[in-house]
């Protein structure tokens, strides 16, 4: 279910506002992804990076997010020239917005190493669920990768386009 209230931003984490524009290059500014790893295990990881390496990251992550639904987004975007799928007028909703889950996934995959879509051996494909990866990271020997993927997947699945799939059985000769 998409909740466009509280979970869009504008928000808080604890202290200030977020906003998203546009033509932002990432999901989560600085200030909301320390923030929020501030509250998690996560901190001593993202505290390790500088500002410069925390922006790549937060970029690298956001144009992870613009690739993995398969069939793009619901809703429609902001504006015909934004430069990201987010923030989209969602479904029974007037304004556009940046869902939560949208900059949480931005936040947990700004962990992960070289997600930028320049991995070697990129025309290997894997599934997850519904979402083809490309990438040798994809199979399955970096279970860290493994699992932060799936978890963004599973936040961001609610906000991906979907095609109606009927299945029929098929008689052979």
């Amino acid at each position: 279910m998409i909740n466009n209230s509280a979970d869009s931003i504008p928000f808080s984490f604890g202290g200030g506002e977020s906003t998203h524009s546009a033509q932002s290059s990432a999901y989560a500014d600085l200030k909301v992804a320390d923030a929020y790893h501030g509250a998690r295990q996560s901190s001593t990881v993202w505290n390790g990076f500088d500002d410069e390496q925390k922006l790549q990251r937060l970029t690298s992550a956001s144009d992870f997010i613009d690739r993995v639904a398969p069939l793009g987004y619901i809703g429609q975007p902001e504006s015909v020239a934004q430069i990201r799928a987010f923030p989209r007028v969602l479904p029974d909703a007037s304004v556009a917005v940046t869902p939560y889950q949208v900059v949480a996934a931005c936040c947990e995959l700004a962990l992960l190493n070289d997600i930028s879509g320049s991995l070697p051996n990129s025309a290997d494909l894997k599934s997850i669920g519904s979402v083809l990866l490309k990438g040798e990271e994809c199979d399955c020997d970096n279970k860290e990768m493994l699992l932060a993927v799936q978890m963004a997947v599973l936040m961001l699945g609610q906000f991906f386009k979907r095609k109606s799939v009927h299945c029929v059985r098929l008689g052979r000769g």
